[in-house]
């Protein structure tokens, strides 16, 4: 008698790349379409405080030299490099404490998610579904790992910059149209990029909405490697 091997369970990396190829191809819900607008709305009114903060304009200052070329823009009109658009405005989404929040993962979707899909959407032209799309599809990916994660996690964590990196990735690699393999790997060189100690907002410093930033960038970079051809260890959740 022949003995079979059962076939190997997912790792959680590849659940979600296949989750997100058969989301590609199913209309949204109008419904869906809805709140997700409403969630950019909200992030557009959470930023506009955001940018005038001190941390903020340090940040664009730092970043002159990516400033003014690129295929990105910035709510001010700027030019910019997607990554570059992606750190400033994800830092600016969470500088004055009014985005939106996830209570069951200790996390705010929005800055972060929404930062990365808008500056990838601008790089590749994208249409208005289509990051509406990418934002949905962040949203689904990074509040799942991060209700796993949760408050556990948040005990020396901010869950906003590792968790955001995940939301990060996923819009973009869904923007970048990467296949299953690609997306997969987005999600695995986003892990090994998370970041953001609790310990970095225990005072009054400034680098607290620093973490939805980087993990805005994180995530545009780690899907542009994936579509480069980048490949990463794929049991990084487990």
């Amino acid at each position: 008698m022949t003995h079979t091997e059962p076939a190997p369970k997912p790792l959680a990396v590849e659940t979600f790349a296949r989750f997100a190829m058969g989301f590609a191809q199913a209309p949204l819900p109008p419904e869906v379409a809805h709140h997700t607008q409403r969630a950019v709305i909200d992030w557009y009114a959470s930023i506009y405080p955001g940018l005038s903060t001190p941390a903020v304009q340090v940040l664009t200052h730092a970043l002159a030299d990516d400033l003014d070329r690129g295929t990105a823009q910035l709510l001010q009109g700027r030019a910019a490099t997607p990554r570059a658009a992606a750190l400033i405005q994800g830092t600016a989404a969470h500088a004055a404490e009014v985005d939106d929040s996830f209570r069951d993962a200790m996390y705010h979707p929005g800055a972060a998610t929404i930062a990365a899909a808008l500056a990838i959407a601008q790089s590749v032209r994208a249409s208005g579904p289509e990051f509406l799309r990418a934002v949905v599809l962040g949203y689904e990916v990074s509040t799942r790992i991060g209700v796993v994660m949760g408050r556990p996690h948040y005990k020396y964590w901010h869950n906003t910059g590792t968790m955001g990196s995940f939301g990060a990735a996923a819009a973009a690699a869904s923007l970048l149209k990467l296949d299953e393999v690609a997306f997969a790997n987005a999600l695995a060189i986003a892990a090994t990029c998370t970041a953001g100690l609790q310990q970095a907002f225990r005072s009054e410093a400034m680098a607290k909405p620093l973490h939805a930033g980087r993990a805005a960038e994180a995530g545009v970079l780690a899907a542009q490697l994936a579509a480069g051809g980048m490949r990463s260890s794929l049991d990084v959740l487990e």
